[in-house]
């Protein structure tokens, strides 16, 4: 078996014995060991197939699962920004809240002067 790349199955099934009728092998034994054999060759096959196949398929799924993180992650630091703003500019809403508080009341006590 020269070459690496070589299909397992192929080689196995075209192999070909020189015959030797004074001694040797059992052809039929012989032929029962390589069917078990290429049977088994071709579950690996299947096998490794099959494994692919979800490999592949995770992969996916793992690559959609890194760009919703990347997604989440963008979230996670526009929300960071916006709160250390709001953190910062938080002194400043508090005097904003005061003023419409007093504007509040000063409409209230205006229509209160007004109906009374």
């Amino acid at each position: 078996m020269a070459k690496k790349n070589i299909d397992l199955t192929s080689y196995i099934l075209n192999k070909k014995f020189s015959k030797d009728f004074g001694a040797g092998y059992n052809a039929n034994e012989v032929d029962e060991f390589f069917d078990e054999v290429i049977e088994y060759v071709k579950k690996k096959n299947s096998d490794i197939e099959l494994l692919t196949k979800q490999i592949n398929s995770l992969q996916q799924e793992c690559n959609l699962r890194t760009k919703e993180i990347e997604y989440y992650k963008e979230k996670v630091n526009a929300l960071s920004v916006n709160l250390e703003k709001l953190n910062s500019d938080g002194y400043a809403n508090q005097r904003i809240i005061s003023e419409i508080s007093k504007l509040q009341q000063d409409i209230h006590n205006i229509k209160t002067n007004k109906n009374g």
